[in-house]
């Protein structure tokens, strides 16, 4: 594994830990526990589906009622640009198949992160790209997401 493949790994490690403390310490008002299971699900699925289509292989995906992380290696890219437009397009996917935002703050933050990696000026248009690569995925790729989605929440793990 590259220097890059094992910074999105410990990226998406602490995108888990911040997802599963903040779920576990804070009250979720009108989800029961099993529709938020279902939401991990989805959100996880989403991951799953973002880095294969992106060209990446998912190593592992795992999850539980509180969060879950997808481990993913992609091939070395071109650009610096096309593994941060990658990176991003995987890092929202999730949020946006889940509909909801809930325990996104770390694939947020790894955003972030990432963008920070180019110079400032490329940085709009790269979040811009990924985020529509994201919505693309999502998209086109609902019945996929839904059959990985379902597989975690039964298994809790691919």
């Amino acid at each position: 594994m590259n220097g890059n493949g094992a910074l999105i790994l410990f990226c998406l490690a602490l995108a888990w830990l911040a997802v599963y403390r903040g779920r576990r310490t804070s009250a979720v008002v009108g989800h029961s526990h099993g529709s938020e299971r279902a939401t991990v699900a989805v959100h996880e699925a989403a991951h799953v589906v973002a880095a294969r289509a992106v060209g990446g292989t998912v190593t592992s995906a795992r999850m539980n009622d509180h969060g879950g992380r997808v481990k993913w290696t992609m091939p070395d890219p071109n650009s610096l640009v096309t593994e941060v437009t990658q990176n991003v397009a995987f890092l929202r996917a999730g949020e946006f198949a889940a509909g909801d935002d809930g325990g996104c703050g770390g694939d947020r933050a790894s955003v972030k992160r990432q963008l920070r990696r180019l110079p400032s000026g490329q940085r709009a248009v790269v979040r811009r790209a990924g985020e529509q690569r994201a919505r693309q995925i999502v998209s086109s790729r609902s019945g996929d997401i839904a059959r990985v989605a379902d597989r975690l929440n039964q298994k809790g793990r691919l």
